[in-house]
């Protein structure tokens, strides 16, 4: 949860951040997933708006940011399918990583200016989970926006796909700032 800590002067403007502002800035996206699998792609993502965004917002604008969410996760395909379950491993809906986006799109519907992830890639093959990372990336890029996500033991390819990182060991920071300066960095004490 945001704590009152938050209320700490801004770094960039030296005023303090409220944080009940803060939360209506940000979104999270838990590591599960939480989806009603009788609904389809569009279905879950235009509840989400219909509950979030504004009652005074046209629904038409409404219907709008879920088109604009289903192009940005490259979900268009899928608007239309169930979203299905896993049934002992098995899928009877739509794929990990596209339930994956799902999520994030639920996340995203606010147009949130920070969205965290919880372990976003868990479950999901190497293909998907570096899919993922890379829309992640486009969407912060594409929009100002910060993301801030927990992962463990990315494959390269997922790890190439962020900008900043802070390794965490045994709880303490060992490091923290560009992905690419990471390894030279740890080759220094060998």
């Amino acid at each position: 949860s945001f704590s009152p800590s938050l209320s700490q002067p801004n770094t960039t403007t030296g005023k303090e951040i409220d944080p009940a502002d803060f939360r209506r800035k940000s979104s999270v996206v838990w590591q599960s997933d939480v989806l009603l699998p009788c609904a389809t792609v569009s279905e879950a993502l235009m509840t989400s708006a219909l509950l979030k965004l504004p009652q005074g917002m046209p629904r038409q604008a409404k219907q709008r940011r879920v088109e604009q969410i289903l192009t940005e996760l490259e979900l268009q395909a899928v608007k239309h399918s169930r979203i299905g379950q896993d049934i002992d491993g098995a899928s009877s809906g739509i794929s990990g990583g596209e339930r994956r986006r799902v999520s994030v799109g639920i996340g995203l519907v606010t147009d949130a200016a920070v969205l965290f992830l919880d372990e976003p890639t868990t479950g999901l093959d190497s293909d998907s989970a570096a899919t993922l990372v890379h829309l992640l990336s486009h969407l912060a890029v594409a929009k100002r926006r910060t993301v801030v996500c927990t992962i463990h033991q990315p494959s390269s390819a997922v790890y190439n796909g962020f900008d900043r990182v802070m390794l965490l060991s045994r709880g303490r920071i060992a490091f923290l700032g560009a992905a690419a300066e990471a390894l030279p960095y740890f080759r220094e004490f060998g």
